[in-house]
């Protein structure tokens, strides 16, 4: 195994995010972040991905289900299941070890700032381990994300 270690921009602490985010006792802090709008079908279908830098594991994707009468991507988000006319939201989390999908008995709560800057909120949100079993999660993140092509 040849491991490459360096420093690049990639990975530092980066100033365009700030995370709050904890899965259980894990910091989560993105570096970078890009978003896209895939092809909609019954939703706007809006995904964001992050990651903690170069080389890095852990990353997380926020998948925002937006109906056709909403305006824009700010609004709350239901964490399940919902209909056509429901904003919804699918928020999935990686450590490298193991994948959560990260729920709540409330809302994400999701900001456009401009210049492409968002906000996610997670409220009351817990994460689902795949194989079974909850642990806790908490926090927002914002930062700037950069529109790329699907």
């Amino acid at each position: 195994m040849i491991a490459a270690i360096g420093c690049s921009d990639d990975d530092r602490p980066s100033a365009n995010f700030n995370s709050t985010t904890v899965l259980d006792g894990t910091e989560f802090n993105p570096v970078r972040g890009t978003y896209f709008e895939a092809v909609p079908d019954m939703h706007r279908h809006v995904i964001f991905r992050m990651d903690e830098g170069q080389g890095s594991v852990s990353n997380m994707s926020i998948d925002l289900y937006i109906p056709f009468t909403q305006s824009g991507i700010t609004g709350q988000y239901d964490m399940g299941i919902g209909e056509a006319d429901d904003a919804l939201a699918s928020v999935y989390l990686s450590n490298g070890m193991q994948s959560y999908y990260i729920s709540s008995i409330n809302r994400l709560k999701v900001t456009e700032l401009g210049n492409s800057r968002f906000k996610f909120e997670f409220i009351d949100a817990y994460g689902l381990v795949f194989q079974g079993g909850t642990v806790p999660f908490s926090g927002m993140i914002e930062g700037r994300f950069d529109l790329t092509a699907n």
